[in-house]
């Protein structure tokens, strides 16, 4: 944990603190007061019944498009909408912010299968629901007469593997929702967890304590902490220190012709994943991820791995592309068939 004592005075008076910071959390109630408390850490409960759907939709949304297109938010938005919750038999608790999508809080009347009731809700309000026979529920919300949002929970066998049961929903029913229009729902404040500058003092960078860092965001007056890792006990940690010598003298006696090759594709990979900023991966970083995952398809043990002991019929940046379970990504002939050595 980090403790920063010395500068926590200093940085309570110059910056508005939203979230945690240190071993402290800072928050504040909807009238504007604000409070703090000492940070405990809990862990990562496991997986429910209702975070593998938000999983089962991710992936599949991953297959048809790319969060950094501009169709990727109404596409998203459909898929989380109009998919049915595929439970078990048993009580589930659902946030009406999500569920039923509100945004403002007042009278609202819930109909389970056109049986209705009066209901006062609000945004952060949990509902909870139990689910016997094995059918499907129609749950609809009705504000000032009009309807206002409606989900489908399905209730499945016990033995149905959850995880196939959403694939083969998808398989039958992802065209029919994807030409549906989009939910017009506000969307949900969002509340960046970041320091902000409210002095003359906009913002502030560097080492704040020993495994304590501030950043500078994107707008002037924003600032963003972080925590340095520890890896130490973590054997994944301690094989990519040992391996990694190796992957880099590989890097270091490749042809000087294939540098610019290897260039022309770290930029056309970067346009299909991530936004190029000064923090984008770079050509050794590329090199070394597609190595480690050619070696892993073919069980090569990157232990042994150099110049005179390569990899095993990867002679070009395609075979090694193709071996790493990369796409082509549209390069030329010629870049696509450059030897490496």
């Amino acid at each position: 944990m980090a403790r920063i004592s010395g500068y926590s005075d200093y940085i309570q008076r110059r910056f508005t603190i939203f979230g945690k910071l240190g071993d402290t959390v800072y928050r504040r109630k909807r009238n504007g007061e604000r409070y703090s408390y000492l940070y405990e850490y809990k862990e990562k409960y496991q997986p429910t019944v209702l975070s593998r759907r938000s999983d089962a939709i991710a992936r599949k949304a991953a297959t048809i498009s790319n969060p950094r297109y501009t169709d990727y938010k109404a596409l998203i938005n459909k898929i989380y909408y109009y998919t049915p919750y595929f439970v078990y038999a048993g009580e589930y608790k659902f946030t009406c912010n999500t569920f039923y999508k509100l945004r403002e809080k007042g009278e609202y009347e819930i109909k389970v299968n056109g049986m209705g009731f009066i209901r006062k809700l609000a945004p952060r309000t949990k509902e909870s629901y139990s689910f016997a026979s094995e059918r499907s529920y129609q749950l609809e919300c009705w504000h000032n007469g009009e309807l206002y949002s409606e989900r489908e929970v399905i209730v499945i066998s016990e033995g149905s593997e959850l995880e196939s049961v959403y694939n083969a929903w998808f398989d039958a029913h992802l065209e029919e929702i994807l030409t549906l229009p989009e939910p017009d729902f506000t969307s949900l404040k969002r509340y960046p967890r970041c320091l902000k500058g409210t002095t003359y003092i906009r913002s502030v960078s560097g080492k704040a304590a020993e495994n304590l860092y501030i950043y500078q965001g994107k707008l002037p007056n924003m600032m963003y902490s972080r925590g340095a890792a520890s890896h130490e006990d973590n054997p994944q940690t301690h094989y990519f220190c040992l391996i990694y010598p190796n992957i880099s003298s590989c890097w270091k006696e490749v042809s000087s012709s294939f540098l610019p090759a290897w260039q022309i594709y770290q930029t056309k990979w970067l346009d299909n994943h991530i936004k190029i900023t000064r923090k984008a991966t770079g050509i050794l970083h590329l090199w070394t991820s597609a190595v480690m995952r050619a070696a892993a398809e073919m069980s090569f043990d990157l232990e042994h791995l150099a110049p005179d002991n390569w990899l095993p019929g990867i002679e070009s940046l395609g075979d090694l592309v193709e071996a790493a379970g990369y796409l082509r990504y549209g390069v030329s002939d010629q870049v696509w068939e450059q030897r490496m050595y």
